[in-house]
């Protein structure tokens, strides 16, 4: 199991290409990852809207 970090996943929907997130693309369906309820938040809160958050689905 991975724990990725926020700066992660925040880059990751953002569609920003760096090392972490071309990393988290190949694990994403082929590993286990953790995700803390903190993490959860910060993710959460980068989202500008309700159809930002429903696109990156």
């Amino acid at each position: 199991m991975i724990l990725v970090d926020s700066s992660v996943w925040i880059d990751y929907f953002r569609g920003t290409v760096t090392l972490q997130t071309e990393k988290l693309d190949a694990l994403l369906g082929a590993e286990p990852l953790l995700m803390g309820e903190l993490i959860l938040t910060e993710v959460l809160q980068g989202f500008g809207s309700d159809r930002d958050f429903n696109q990156s689905l």
